[in-house]
């Protein structure tokens, strides 16, 4: 487990509740640490596009971005969608990410988006940053080819 999904794990508290948006494993190790989880995935149905454009209205404690961010239009991310999820925070609510800053090595062969610490400030300006950080790592991606990433971190804080 990483540092941004080790910090997510032993910060959040049973109860909180949580917006998985890309979904995926990590939803369940939260479930099962007893946060209420909702997980916007398209492998069930729904993709963050069409949540968003649901107008969603619920509240959550965090909203979770977790290598999903540079799989989504990048200017519907920066103008659209990250501004907007501070809507849907409570107050004190934290959103992370963890997203590309470069094309892995060896690349992926579809259309990927990539970002800097300067991108996400700018697409999360209603959040006050308590973590940036950019840098690399070397694991499987989805398709199980052995890749080195090249990654940002960031967590915001609703204001």
């Amino acid at each position: 487990m990483g540092v941004l999904k080790s910090h997510i794990v032993t910060t959040l508290k049973p109860g909180q509740t949580v917006l998985d948006l890309g979904g995926g494993d990590f939803s369940k190790i939260l479930t099962d640490r007893g946060l209420i989880v909702r997980s916007v995935d398209i492998k069930s149905g729904l993709s963050i596009e069409d949540w968003f454009a649901g107008d969603p209205t619920e509240t959550y404690d965090a909203i979770l971005l977790l290598n999903v961010l540079q799989f989504l239009d990048r200017t519907w991310a920066l103008d659209s969608l990250l501004p907007s999820l501070v809507l849907n925070l409570n107050e004190g609510g934290k959103v992370y990410i963890e997203t590309f800053t470069v094309q892995p090595t060896p690349p992926f062969l579809h259309k990927l988006s990539f970002y800097g610490i300067d991108d996400l400030l700018i697409g999360c300006d209603l959040l006050r940053p308590l973590h940036a950080m950019v840098g690399s790592h070397t694991g499987p991606g989805l398709d199980g080819t052995i890749r080195e990433f090249h990654i940002v971190d960031f967590i915001g804080e609703k204001l």
